[in-house]
């Protein structure tokens, strides 16, 4: 089932050059952009008590990105799936060695800071999620990721940013 799905999306590569851009862009790039929008946003508070949330609000978000990215790279050290273009014969849009595929690490790092910023912002977390899940889907159509690698970064990104919310840093800011 992970295989059929990963093949509806995945074929629908290299029919239509506009397509392409966007999944390559949302494979590659979007996750800087959200990255870019997310640091512009904190940055455009200005007064004294909005300064301590956006310290807070950034820090947990790293939290989470270092989070999921830490237990990503345990779990392909423990479990070594190939990725798609290296079992199966499939458009890669882009170059990418045939390390461990689950979970996407792309995917995690998105999700984790999208997460992050859900917990603070609502309206403006839905907005990352709408670009995180661009993310995830532009990993399977450029045909380096299962859907089911999708849905391990989702979870791990989720959970990282849960954890990194229940930490105590109000008493990293105390003065």
């Amino acid at each position: 089932m992970d295989y059929a799905l990963f093949q509806l999306i995945n074929n629908l590569a290299g029919r239509w050059w506009f397509l392409d851009f966007l999944g390559i862009f949302f494979a590659e790039y979007l996750i800087f952009v959200m990255v870019f929008l997310a640091a512009t946003l904190l940055c455009i508070w200005k007064d004294e008590v909005q300064k301590m949330v956006r310290q807070i609000v950034a820090l947990k978000a790293f939290a989470a990105a270092f989070f999921g990215y830490v237990l990503k790279i345990i779990i392909q050290l423990a479990y070594q799936r190939p990725r798609p273009f290296a079992v199966h014969e499939v458009l890669k849009l882009i170059d990418k060695s045939a390390d461990a595929s689950f979970p996407s690490g792309h995917t995690v790092l998105s999700f984790a800071l999208a997460f992050s910023i859900y917990f603070y912002n609502k309206k403006l977390g839905v907005v990352f999620f709408v670009l995180a899940a661009l993310v995830g889907l532009g990993r399977i159509y450029v045909g380096v990721h299962y859907p089911l690698d999708v849905l391990g970064g989702i979870l791990i990104g989720a959970l990282s940013a849960f954890v990194a919310e229940r930490l105590p840093w109000n008493k990293v800011f105390k003065k």
